[in-house]
């Protein structure tokens, strides 16, 4: 975990002396929680609450368009994706880079926080009250998996087809070695909100 936060240290002074950001009026004043870009022209970006935003100029100018938003994307290409709401139409997926979306029936009305797609046809979700779910048919038909929790999952990441972790808001990171057949913890830390697994078990964060 030492190892972990200096690298999460180092990389980010780095990062803050080589790369230079300026701000972007994004034409909202909500949370925007999302980000994906297609190609290096075309993205989107959004949050829980508000229509999906989108660019076709690399980001310096956003537009409102007609879509959702959704809390977190993931895609496996150019065009296979799905998105994770905590409102309504909680899972969709899409074929065509995000141009449209299709609802997928999720099992029951809990908000989702975190989607990590696998391939076209499989993505696993997580949510409130500890949730679980995933899809290995393109979202015709989603299972009900157990996280070993009920605490709030913040995020989901695979490294691999069988290797996968969840962020809890407790602090806990959550680790599977079988697709999410089983979850175990791997770390315990204080109760804050951990909203993202990325970087694990790699040696640097991002």
């Amino acid at each position: 975990m030492k190892q972990l936060l200096l690298s999460a240290f180092f990389t980010g002074t780095i990062l803050s002396i080589t790369a230079q950001w300026a701000p972007v009026n994004s034409g909202v004043s909500a949370k925007l929680d999302a980000i994906h870009f297609k190609d290096a022209q075309n993205g989107m970006c959004s949050g829980g609450f508000v229509n999906a935003l989108v660019t076709s100029d690399g980001g310096a100018t956003w537009v409102m368009s007609n879509d959702q938003g959704f809390r977190d994307y993931s895609f496996t290409s150019s065009t296979n994706g799905y998105g994770a709401s905590i409102v309504s139409q909680s899972m969709a997926k899409t074929s065509n880079g995000g141009t449209s979306w299709t609802s997928i029936t999720p099992p029951t009305s809990n908000s989702l926080w975190g989607v990590a797609a696998i391939s076209a046809t499989t993505a696993h979700f997580v949510g409130t009250g500890g949730v679980y779910w995933y899809t290995t048919n393109g979202g015709n038909s989603v299972q009900v998996g157990n996280s070993g929790t009920t605490a709030l999952l913040t995020d989901i990441f695979f490294t691999s087809s069988s290797t996968g972790f969840i962020a809890v808001q407790s602090g806990e990171i959550r680790r599977t070695l079988n697709g999410g057949s089983s979850w175990s913890v791997i770390y315990v830390g204080v109760d804050i909100f951990t909203t993202t697994p990325n970087g694990l078990p790699n040696p640097n964060c991002w």
